[in-house]
């Protein structure tokens, strides 16, 4: 089989991954927002949609991007529930994950908080699901204005540098 196209990512330490990465929104809430058949994935269909991903979409060093959120309700928990089983596919998986917007699976309704407060309280949370963060970045569902301030707060931005990995 013919492997995914691929691209650099990052300047320092250059990785290369598939052009299309794992979204798992679905994993952990409605998807889409008016599927009224939407259920929750069982976990083994959790497993069987990261194993064909890691079978499928992995390059020369078998690393594939996985993008989550705590916005998507309960998908980081269960990656980490996922990479809790799978521990030998760690290794393979670059794990993006998002602060700044919250979803309330019990309403249905998002809100953006993109203060200093938000962000420690939104990583301490990812952190503790997650295997291990490869990069966070802010999940930009807000408004232009609230965009703009977010990454004008010298405040947030020296937070998310530290949280950086090294």
């Amino acid at each position: 089989m013919a492997l995914l196209p691929q691209r650099d990512f990052g300047r320092k330490h250059a990785l290369r991954f598939s052009v299309l990465g794992v979204g798992t929104i679905w994993f952990g809430r409605k998807w889409l927002p008016d599927n009224d058949a939407y259920t929750y994935p069982v976990p083994a269909e959790i497993a069987r949609h990261l194993d064909t991903a890691f079978r499928m979409m992995d390059n020369k060093d078998g690393v594939i991007m996985i993008d989550t959120a705590a916005a998507y309700g309960y998908t980081e928990q269960r990656i980490g529930a996922y990479f809790t089983q799978h521990k030998y596919n760690i290794t393979r998986a670059f794990i993006a994950t998002k602060w700044g917007e919250e979803f309330d699976v019990t309403t249905g309704k998002s809100t953006v908080d993109y203060s200093l407060g938000h962000l420690r309280s939104s990583l301490a949370r990812s952190k503790e699901y997650l295997p291990r963060i490869d990069l966070l970045y802010i999940h930009g569902t807000g408004t232009e204005e609230q965009i703009l301030s977010v990454l004008a707060d010298k405040d947030v931005i020296r937070e998310m540098k530290q949280a950086a990995p090294q």
